[in-house]
């Protein structure tokens, strides 16, 4: 230490160097130890949750059941240092598993979140939470993309208006909430189950569509009401005079999206469907919104029209930054041009029904 000192050098300064070296090191390993490949997840799933997004429930029992219990030791990795391998792997069992559809969601999910963390430096709409991750690359990004056969199957036109024949004579709630679905063209059940009073107009409602919108809040989305979706609404605001009409509980919380499901699929279990060019198969409440599209496309509604209706399509910047119109009008026409279809007989109607099989 005395030559140490009599060369100039301080020995205080090697040692303050030294401990903060240390300290330094103990910081990073600890920071590993919290933030984790599966502790990344779950603060992906808490945004989603905090922007109002449904989709953090499936984020969370996704990634509980495969990454959690499935992969612990990759789940324990912290995030900055899992590569694109370890992500391939993990999609590859669930691939061969039979589960590509999951493999899917797995790997959307997981650039998701790798993305929020990457950017986090710079970009202001992400908490800075996702800073203390350090991740500086999106492993997922690097892997191929999983190739999906489209679930398309909706329900024909036809199929459709003896849907709307079984659940219109339905009495109560039940009857009201999947006739308000219908009529107002097959909303997404997660969003429309979560209506809010406040959010009832005179002539229609607004619904929150946070759909594919990570960071930037839900888009409103105002659907035109036909008399008989008004009436069905208005069935539902006096059953329910508490905050959520789409209730069971007076209006304390909406009802669950799967009860939602299960109505119309016990209201569809008794209907002898007319036999088509293509079989109706099993009924699933999420073929109801296709079929509204497939009809509408039938019945010749423009596809702008519908996407607007529908909420979807409406992107790129003509649509973002140009186009301000706010197709009530087109919405309500589309609306009335499916009623007319659900309830009229006419031998013309049943014949474009028929055609659009193909």
């Amino acid at each position: 230490l005395r030559g140490l000192a009599e060369q100039g050098i301080d020995p205080r300064a090697g040692e303050a160097k030294e401990k903060a070296a240390k300290a330094q090191a103990e910081a990073e390993k600890e920071r590993a130890a919290k933030f984790t490949f599966g502790a990344l997840m779950a603060d992906y799933a808490n945004e989603l949750e905090r922007q109002g997004k449904t989709s953090h429930a499936k984020v969370r029992g996704i990634f509980k059941l495969h990454l959690i219990e499935g992969a612990p030791t990759l789940a324990a990795t912290p995030a900055a240092l899992v590569n694109a391998e370890q992500v391939a792997d993990l999609l590859r069992g669930l691939s061969e598993a039979g589960k590509e559809r999951t493999a899917g969601k797995v790997r959307s999910y997981c650039r998701a979140a790798f993305e929020m963390a990457r950017t986090s430096k710079l970009s202001l709409q992400v908490p800075v939470l996702f800073k203390s991750y350090g991740v500086q690359h999106n492993p997922a990004a690097e892997t191929v993309a999983i190739k999906l056969v489209p679930d398309k199957n909706p329900l024909m036109p036809v199929h459709l208006r003896q849907y709307w024949q079984a659940i219109e004579p339905l009495q109560g709630v039940r009857g009201a909430v999947l006739r308000l679905h219908l009529l107002t063209g097959g909303q997404r059940i997660e969003q429309l189950r979560q209506l809010r009073r406040l959010n009832v107009g005179e002539g229609s409602i607004t619904l929150l569509d946070a759909k594919g919108r990570t960071g930037r809040g839900a888009r409103l989305h105002t659907v035109p009401l036909l008399r008989a979706a008004r009436e069905a609404l208005d069935s539902l605001l006096a059953f329910n005079p508490g905050e959520f009409p789409l209730s069971v509980d007076g209006g304390e919380s909406p009802v669950s999206a799967k009860a939602i499901a299960d109505w119309a699929k016990e209201a569809a279990a008794g209907v002898e469907w007319m036999p088509t060019d293509k079989p109706i198969g099993q009924f699933q409440a999420k073929r109801i919104r296709s079929g509204v599209e497939t009809a509408l496309a039938s019945l010749r509604v423009s596809q702008e029209t519908r996407g607007h209706l529908l909420s979807h399509g409406v992107t790129g910047v003509q649509a973002v930054s140009y186009d301000g119109h706010d197709y009530a009008p087109q919405k309500l026409e589309a609306l009335e041009t499916l009623h007319r279809f659900l309830t009229e007989t006419s031998a013309s109607v049943v014949h474009i029904s028929s055609r659009v099989a193909a």
